[in-house]
């Protein structure tokens, strides 16, 4: 099992928040807007979903690389961002990416769920350090 690295926690962050912030910072810009490619005409949010998808990918990747290992709630969250805006940008509707907020925190929310029906508190386990929660580089 590859040793996990430190690295700065400012960097951490901006990794981590920065595609939100950018995601954000480039809806309520182009929220107005439409775009006409091939034809089909694309609101301004299809087209921020469309740029969001590629630059989590590549901010997950750098965390990855940067420091050996991803959580588990990181990976989920990206394949969710992949798949459900995937289906945003193909479909040309919106709806999909606004699904994905809630099946992460039903996902999380079961896990803990579970966790409180065996007796065990999954938080608890992973703030001690005992968690297998992470996906190592090796």
């Amino acid at each position: 099992m590859a040793e996990k690295k430190a690295i700065n926690p400012i960097l951490k962050m901006a990794l981590e928040l920065g595609p939100v912030l950018v995601f954000f910072i480039a809806y309520f810009r182009l929220k107005d807007q439409v775009f006409t490619i091939g034809g089909t005409d694309y609101a301004g949010f299809i087209m921020v979903t469309a740029a969001f998808i590629p630059l989590m990918v590549v901010s997950t990747g750098i965390l990855w690389a940067l420091t050996g290992h991803l959580s588990k709630m990181q990976v989920f969250t990206v394949v969710l961002v992949v798949l459900f805006g995937g289906l945003t940008v193909w479909l040309n509707d919106p709806k999909f990416i606004k699904m994905k907020p809630t099946i992460l925190y039903v996902a999380f929310g079961g896990t803990l769920g579970v966790g409180l029906l065996r007796g065990q508190s999954y938080l608890r386990m992973c703030w001690k350090g005992r968690c297998r929660w992470s996906m190592t580089a090796g």
